[in-house]
This record gives C-alpha cells, sequence and structure tokens, in this order.
C-alpha cells in the first residue's frame, strides 16, 4: 500500500457526497492504483516514479465524481454512464464482440475469470457479447460453442496481470425462453432492466451482485464472498445466497402461484423490505435479520446467531433464533404462528383487532400477556396457555428457554 496514493484520493473524494457509487469507485482504484504502481516498480521504475506515473491518470477524476454525485437521487443510476467513465478512467476499449442468435437455444452457460460484469438487456433479437480491455490481449478473449441447445461461452484459464482491466457487457434479448447460467470468478457484478420468460442464475466467487428492475421466470443470485442488492425484482422464485456479505432486497414481489422469495447468509445482515410472495424464507447463520413490510402466507425467518426484527409483517409462519431477541409487529395474520428463541426475548405485536389462542413457555423469564385475556389452564411461570378475544380460530405459540415474553 501506497500512502501518497490515498492520501491524494481522499483529497478528491473528500469534495463530494459519498455515495454506494463513489464508495464502490474508491475502493476499486485504490486497488488499481496499488497493483499498478507495484507492476512499475517490478518493471524498472523507482517507487517514486511509479507513484507519480500512477497519480497522473487521476486527471478525469473530478469530472467522473461530479457526475457521480449530481445524479439525482429520485432516479436509479444510470449504470452503462459510470461504465463509461471508468473505461476512460482506464483507457479502455472494445476488443472483442460474440454474437450468438437464441431462437434455436435453451441453455446459456457464461464462465468468466476475472472480470466486471454487466448485464443487460440487448437491443436486437441476438445474445451479445462485449469484452473491454485496457490493453488488448487476445490471449484473454472468451471463445463460445454450440452444442444442440446449449451455448457455453468461456475465457480461458489464465494468470492475471496486476494492470489488467477488463469490464463484460453481456446483452441478453428479451425473446430468449430457457436457462441462463453466469459465473465468474473474482468481480462485480450489475444486473439492470431484464425482462423475459428465461430462468437466470448466477454464481460469483468474490465479488458484489447488484440487480435492479428484473422481470424473469426465476432469479438465483449467489456469491461465496460479497454482499447481494436487489430491488424492483419481480419472479416465481428469487433467491439470494452469499456464504459471506450482506443481502439487501427491496420492493420485489413473487409472481404466479406457488411463489418463493428467500434469503440465505453464513455470515452477514440481511434486510428484506416490502416483499410480497406465497412463501418467503430467511436463514441467517450468523448476523442480524431485519424485514419491514412482508406479505406473505407463509413467513419463514430463522437466525442461528443474531436477533429477528419484523415490523408491519402480514401472514402467518415460523420465526426462530437460537441465541437472539425477537420483535416481530404484524398488521395482519392469517393462520397459526410460531416464535421461539433458545437464549433470547420475545416481543410480539398483534393486529388489535384479531382473536387468538396464546401458549407461552419461557424457563426463565417473565411473561407479559394482554389486559382482558383468558386463561384456560392455571397460571402459571414457566407455562401459560388461553385466548384473547371471542371465538378465536389460529393460535400464536411462543417459547424462550431464557429470557421473557410479551404478547400484545
Amino acid at each position: 500500500m501506497f500512502p501518497e496514493i490515498e492520501e491524494t484520493l481522499k483529497k478528491h473524494f473528500s469534495k463530494f457526497n459519498a455515495t454506494p457509487e463513489t464508495a464502490e469507485l474508491y475502493n476499486d482504484l485504490l486497488a488499481d492504483l496499488n497493483e499498478a504502481t507495484q507492476d512499475r516498480i517490478k518493471q524498472g521504475e523507482t517507487p517514486e516514479q511509479a507513484v507519480a506515473a500512477s497519480l497522473a491518470t487521476l486527471t478525469d477524476l473530478d469530472q467522473i465524481l461530479t457526475t457521480i454525485t449530481t445524479q439525482p437521487h429520485e432516479d436509479h443510476f444510470d449504470n452503462n454512464q459510470l461504465n463509461r467513465l471508468y473505461d476512460r478512467f482506464f483507457a479502455t476499449k472494445l476488443v472483442n464482440s460474440l454474437t450468438y442468435p437464441v431462437d434455436q437455444l435453451n441453455q446459456i452457460f457464461i464462465d468468466y475469470r476475472y472480470a466486471k460484469i454487466t448485464l443487460a438487456p440487448a437491443v436486437s433479437d441476438k445474445l451479445v457479447i462485449n469484452e473491454y480491455m485496457n490493453a488488448d490481449r487476445p490471449a484473454g478473449y472468451a471463445t463460445g460453442k454450440i452444442v444442440g441447445d446449449k451455448l457455453k461461452v468461456e475465457q480461458p484459464r489464465r494468470i492475471p496481470l496486476a494492470i489488467l482491466r477488463e469490464r463484460i457487457e453481456i446483452l441478453i434479448p428479451a425473446q430468449f425462453t430457457g436457462f441462463v447460467y453466469l459465473q465468474n470468478k473474482n468481480g462485480n457484478l450489475q444486473i439492470d432492466d431484464l425482462i423475459g420468460a428465461y430462468i437466470l442464475e448466477t454464481s460469483l466467487t468474490s465479488g458484489t451482485i447488484t440487480s435492479h428492475n428484473l422481470q424473469l421466470n426465476q432469479i438465483h443470485l449467489q456469491t461465496t464472498s460479497g454482499s447481494i442488492q436487489g430491488a424492483f425484482l419481480q419472479a416465481e422464485q428469487i433467491q439470494l445466497i452469499s456464504n459471506s456479505g450482506n443481502l439487501k432486497l427491496t420492493e420485489s414481489t413473487g409472481v404466479r402461484d406457488n411463489s418463493m422469495i428467500s434469503g440465505k447468509v453464513k455470515s452477514g445482515q440481511i434486510h428484506f423490505a416490502h416483499l410480497q410472495a406465497d412463501e418467503i424464507n430467511v436463514d441467517c447463520t450468523s448476523g442480524n435479520v431485519e424485514s419491514e413490510f412482508l406479505t406473505a402466507k407463509q413467513l419463514n425467518l430463522t437466525d442461528h446467531s443474531g436477533n429477528v426484527q419484523g415490523q408491519g409483517l402480514v401472514g402467518s409462519g415460523n420465526f426462530e433464533s437460537r441465541s437472539g431477541n425477537l420483535s416481530l409487529s404484524f398488521s395482519q395474520i392469517n393462520a397459526d404462528l410460531a416464535v421461539t428463541t433458545t437464549s433470547g426475548s420475545v416481543i410480539i405485536k398483534m393486529p388489535t383487532d384479531r382473536a387468538y389462542h396464546f401458549q407461552t413457555t419461557s424457563n426463565s423469564g417473565r411473561v407479559n400477556l394482554p389486559y382482558g385475556a383468558t386463561f384456560l389452564t392455571p397460571r402459571q411461570q414457566r407455562q401459560q396457555s388461553g385466548q384473547v378475544g371471542e371465538r378465536p380460530q389460529i393460535t400464536v405459540t411462543a417459547k424462550t428457554t431464557s429470557g421473557s415474553i410479551k404478547i400484545f
């Protein structure tokens, strides 16, 4: 790490308001410039010469930041514009283009190694893959092969060059119906404005996935190390998976019968808001789960180590934490509800007009129930059962081994 590079970047970025786009650009530039500087030193330049040469490439940075930060917040940021600016900054150019008709294809497999990738709709009826590099390396071009109804596009395996920057633009026609699988070893993925009757599945080893405005049959996004963000997604199935990274999904809908939205993370936070589907599933191994305005026939929120919070929930289902608190507020409940934690407290806010049976178990902690509740069995410290309201049709079960329970 070269302190002069970091200090210079901070001076440029401090003039502008921080946004997700500027944060991503800062991190990219810091890593890229340090790598390029180190590569120049290996080629024989002194550290002072290498640092000066890298900093000399920053002449357009203020213009880039001005364009990014003046974009209206209410509009979705034009990722293509950012890519064009980024390409110009690193002097990338279009070096290779692949085009395939899709009318006879049912499966498309795309495999890259080290690249930033953008998925966007095609303006024609053909699949187009454009490859941009800041230094033309034909040995790194991807090649494609069609066998029957399957297309496989693959980038050659190679040792990555520190100064080589690659951006891949994949344009998918709306006419395609089938399966698209994209794999990338190292690099971020941006997916925007796709519409079609096909299944999209992506898998990254290391990188962030950002998606916006997708209307597909199924959407499956997965990264081993990195975060996933999605907004305005529509599909029969929407699935987000990250081993290490945060998940954020908003303003999305499961369409057709038996639709499902799910998120799974081993280490990271999950934030789901303004979602609607027949079934919504959340599974977090280590981290907190935050949810707002989820609507589903079946809600399943599980956190093995962390807190679970839900506001404005509509539906029913199972909520569980092995080590953490559960705080849930329901606007509407349609069927039985089960809330369980091994070590933590349970708070459930019920709709004011909803009658229900209750069954509570707390081995160690207080239990607070609504005023006027009718107890159907003798009140005990550990277990209580009864009802709230007249002729209840649903049952609310709340259990904790160590913690308090409050239903109101």
